[in-house]
């Protein structure tokens, strides 16, 4: 379960990794560490053996066998450094020699923060999942997209109030997800981003039912052109999308 980190004291025989699961592009992973272990102050304790089967004969790269088995079509990711991403999916997988065992907690963020989220890992398997979703706390609705809301809307769900604040951007995980490499590219062009929603007053929900539109925000920034903004695609729009105060930073 070989994972780039962003700090790590020890020496060759092990290494003691600590961090806020981002480092700087200069840090480089434990590899010659045979026993490595991650902690983050937000509830992360993982262990694992660094096995010689995850590395080239230096140890300078991922073995290239292995991360064809494991990501077939994107072998080049086996020379890609990633800093501080640590997940319970290893990037490759070892068919009999997977031991890591512990916690994996933290808020994870995918432009927007999520709620916080444990996963409860057992011979590098999930075992058990507390708290969140698969990304994020999701909320299904039906009858409008994209065009139709805007950044800074106020929605009433049950007794809490919601606001939007800004179109999903997927994340690369999303295409270890779905098991396609090219997932990403066809989240973008499809334009159906989703959005996500702060809470600003909190109350029971309903499993089920209406979500009214309190307030339309007067700026009428629809979260589709906030997204092709962020896609690079309507240049000339920046300024106002960027400077709308309900959207989130």
């Amino acid at each position: 379960m070989p994972s780039d980190t962003p700090r790590l004291s020890g020496n060759a025989q092990s290494a003691r990794v600590s961090g806020h699961g981002g480092g700087p592009a200069g840090k480089r992973p434990p590899r010659g560490a045979r026993r490595v272990r991650i902690t983050d102050p937000e509830g992360t304790d993982l262990s694992f053996t660094n096995h010689d089967e995850y590395w080239d004969a230096k140890r300078e790269f991922y073995n290239p066998e292995l991360v064809t088995q494991t990501w077939r079509g994107n072998e080049h990711f086996g020379k890609t450094y990633l800093p501080g991403h640590i997940t319970g999916r290893p990037w490759m997988y070892h068919p009999t020699k997977e031991d890591g065992c512990g916690v994996i907690a933290g808020t994870t963020n995918h432009i927007a923060p999520c709620d916080w989220t444990q996963l409860i890992v057992e011979n590098s398997k999930i075992t058990q999942i507390n708290a969140g979703g698969a990304f994020g706390e999701n909320l299904s609705t039906v009858g409008v997209v994209e065009t139709d809301v805007c950044i800074g809307d106020v929605w009433r769900w049950g007794e809490a109030v919601l606001q939007v604040s800004q179109p999903r951007w997927p994340c690369f995980k999303l295409a270890m997800l779905a098991g396609r490499i090219d997932m990403v590219k066809r989240f973008v062009e499809s334009g159906r981003s989703g959005w996500y929603l702060r809470v600003l007053e909190e109350g029971v929900v309903p499993v089920s039912g209406p979500i009214t539109l309190q307030q339309r925000d007067p700026l009428a920034v629809s979260v589709q052109l906030a997204f092709t903004v962020r896609a690079g695609k309507n240049e000339a729009e920046q300024e106002r999308v960027f400077s709308h105060p309900a959207l989130a930073a």
